[in-house]
């Protein structure tokens, strides 16, 4: 006999703040969660968006406050354009398992379930992205308001916590406590946006940032210190490729000291790494 029968989850403090409707078939095994949400924040068909990311923006955003994770599935092109014609937005868990017979996997949690909640927009003659497809219900549990955080399209390091957490490296503040004085700051660790990972991740990008710029900054540097004072002098060395090689400066200062004491430092920056 084919039933249905409705469970409600309040895991918020307000009205429709994770909460769903749960539908289940008892004739085929199926569950499905539909976020039971005010209308002005669902989706809806033939909502207009300026632009791709303001459509993945309500989505994503719609996602958090639901209870799960967003990714783009596919994208259509005009092919002699190049313009996006229409894109779909999924669950995260969209899609099926790979079953990777005779093959040695890690093991990890499943995390394609093959459900169909998605969101696609399509670019209309007006220049705008409007909603064609919009499907709501998850074949899996939603995330509680505590747990969304965790999820990875909801795991962002904000403009100003990238400016923080610069400061801490320059103070050489270590990453894990640079994410302890980010929660400090918050109050709580959901209210932070991102995990200490994502700190690590922001760090790394800064460094490779850097990559064959480093040199050039240190020129304009010591060019810039030049300027301010004539008794600022330099010598920078390349090889064959432009890489440095050796590289001297003395300031003012250290030109004052060398002439009462005669001593001078050297730094190799190759010791003890090969």
């Amino acid at each position: 006999m084919k039933m249905d029968y409705m469970a409600q989850e309040l895991d918020g403090h307000s009205e429709g703040v994770g909460q769903y409707r749960l539908n289940s078939y008892y004739d085929s095994c199926d569950k499905i969660y539909i976020p039971q949400l005010r209308d002005d924040h669902k989706p809806k068909s033939g909502q207009g968006f300026e632009s791709l990311d303001d459509a993945h923006e309500f989505y994503n955003n719609y996602a958090k406050e639901v209870g799960f994770s967003v990714r783009i599935n596919s994208s259509r092109k005009n092919k002699e354009t190049n313009e996006i014609l229409r894109k779909e937005y999924v669950c995260s868990k969209e899609g099926v398992p790979a079953k990777g017979v005779g093959e040695k996997k890690r093991r990890r949690g499943i995390t394609r379930e093959g459900l169909k909640a998605k969101l696609a927009v399509v670019k209309s003659k007006s220049g705008t992205y409007v909603v064609s497809l919009f499907v709501e219900g998850h074949n899996h549990p939603l995330k509680s308001p505590k747990r969304v955080h965790l999820l990875r399209s909801h795991r962002t390091v904000s403009n100003s916590h990238k400016c923080i957490t610069q400061l801490f490296s320059a103070a050489n503040i270590p990453t894990h406590q640079q994410f302890s004085l980010l929660e400090m700051q918050v109050g709580e660790i959901e209210n932070v946006g991102c995990l200490e990972k994502n700190i690590y991740n922001n760090e790394r990008n800064l460094c490779n940032g850097l990559k064959g710029h480093d040199a050039d900054m240190l020129y304009e540097h010591f060019q810039l210190e030049h300027k301010k004072n004539p008794s600022f002098t330099f010598k920078i060395e390349a090889d064959e490729e432009d890489r440095i090689t050796p590289c001297f400066w003395a300031d003012t200062k250290s030109r004052k000291a060398y002439t009462f004491f005669g001593d001078v430092v050297l730094f190799d920056s190759t010791y003890n790494t090969n």
